[in-house]
């Protein structure tokens, strides 16, 4: 059964996002969870058609907060997605394009912070980016391998290889989103 698509952001359905709890003395800290963005995201219809959002509202955040997103690069697709922070009539604050996250080697990592000006700081919205949708991702991955003998004469011989990968940027894939609460300004 088909969904309904929602006729503005304000009919999405909210996901609680939450700051990750510090451990407990003496214990690891919880994996921040994996999302694929196919089960978080829903139909929103905007000036431009209709799209797949997630719209996560902020649950005991309060600034100064950072807020983290990792979009894992998977084998053949990338998940170009766009952020935008809303106050709480769902009005923009900043927005953030795929352009503003950063390549850390197999993930694109954007860090984002919640001020103590942005007290009205509300929800988070997730949405493909028109501009990167559709593009392609290339990237170089690069390693060596050594071989070496054991006997009576030792020699070591080392091989580099470099290979280019090309990743399709789409409107799905995973995801992680992580809120740590930062101390206060004197």
């Amino acid at each position: 059964m088909a969904k309904a698509c929602a006729a503005d952001i304000t009919g999405l359905p909210t996901i609680p996002l939450r700051p990750n709890e510090p451990p407990a003395q003496g214990k690891k800290a919880q994996p921040v969870p994996v999302l694929e963005f196919a089960d978080v995201g829903h139909c929103v219809v905007v000036p431009s058609g209709r799209i797949p959002a997630a719209l996560f509202k902020f649950e005991g955040v309060r600034p100064p907060a950072q807020i983290s997103l990792q979009i894992s690069a998977l084998q053949t697709a990338t998940l170009a997605t766009a952020v935008t922070l809303l106050d709480s009539r769902h009005q923009p604050l900043r927005r953030y394009g795929f352009d503003n996250f950063s390549r850390r080697g197999t993930s694109f990592t954007l860090d984002l912070f919640i001020n103590p000006n942005d007290v009205d700081a509300t929800y988070l919205l997730l949405s493909p980016d028109a501009a990167w949708v559709g593009k392609e991702d290339t990237g170089v991955r690069a390693g060596t391998n050594t071989y070496s003998s054991a006997g009576p004469v030792y020699f070591a011989y080392n091989v580099g290889y470099e290979e280019k990968i090309s990743r399709q940027l789409t409107d799905a894939g995973s995801l992680q989103i992580e809120i740590r609460s930062l101390p206060a300004s004197p």
